[in-house]
């Protein structure tokens, strides 16, 4: 995975920065808290009702904490569901108490759950968010689910699953110990390299040979004509020689007659 991902610091109690409530719900959240959000791009509150009952009543059905983002007043919140507007991601993500991450995948939020350790239940809905789902999946630390075939069981089971099966956490705690090694911070290393690039006069030297090359040689269009020109002259000869007996098949027929009346 690209270490690219700004600095992170936890700021969980930071007057201004969290609702003051969160700190204590988490901290309460015995059984762990799970954090439901699709970031800023997919609202939540324009999903059709019954999508958003199938989430409460799955919510419903598990001992943890849920906090939700959703946009809107929501009525019928089960007990045990939080519901914010606006959640300070990074800050819940960082409280011990958090157990997994409900998401669409977006690339920030994948990162966020990697830096954290936080396994994820992952609902893409369009771009990148599929491959960034399936990524993690593949790396044993999320389940995927699909919006054609999304219920009440396949969300609840999700969640048991990921919550219950000790495989999610321990694959992305390996992730989130590979992500952090590094020998400076992201930030760190962002000005190291500015200050390199401006050292060595552009660092033409690290400059791919591609942004050079025409753009014909670039997309490799001269290579493709190579192996194609054989193949379209082969075509070009049969067709020639098709038509040409075509053409002289009827003459021939023709003289043939003349020569029969003679």
């Amino acid at each position: 995975m690209v270490h690219f991902f700004p600095t992170i610091t936890p700021r969980l109690g930071c007057p201004g920065i969290c609702y003051e409530d969160l700190q204590d719900i988490l901290d309460k959240s015995t059984q762990g808290a799970i954090v439901v959000s699709f970031g800023s791009l997919v609202r939540m509150s324009t999903l059709p009702e019954q999508i958003i009952n199938k989430f409460m009543k799955a919510f419903s059905s598990v001992p943890q904490t849920v906090i939700f983002k959703y946009e809107d007043d929501l009525q019928g919140v089960p007990s045990n569901v939080v519901i914010r507007q606006w959640l300070p991601q990074k800050e819940i993500l960082a409280h011990k108490n958090v157990r997994a991450v409900f998401g669409h995948g977006g690339l920030s939020s994948t990162i966020e759950a990697v830096y954290f350790g936080k396994p994820l239940i992952g609902l893409p809905f369009f771009a990148d968010q599929y491959l960034n789902v399936k990524g993690m999946v593949s790396l044993g630390a999320a389940i995927q689910l699909l919006m054609d075939d999304l219920s009440e069981e396949n969300i609840g089971a999700a969640i048991k699953e990921v919550i219950n099966n000790p495989k999610y956490t321990e694959n992305i705690r390996r992730l989130s110990r590979q992500f952090r090694d590094r020998p400076m911070s992201a930030m760190e290393t962002a000005v190291y390299w500015i200050e390199y690039v401006i050292r060595h006069q552009g660092a033409l030297h690290l400059r791919p040979a591609s942004v050079s090359l025409p753009l014909y040689q670039y997309l490799l269009l001269d290579v493709i004509a190579v192996l194609f020109l054989p193949v379209f002259l082969l075509l070009y000869f049969i067709y020639f020689l098709f038509f040409r007996a075509v053409e002289v098949s009827p003459n021939d027929h023709k003289n043939y007659k003349l020569k029969k009346n003679n």
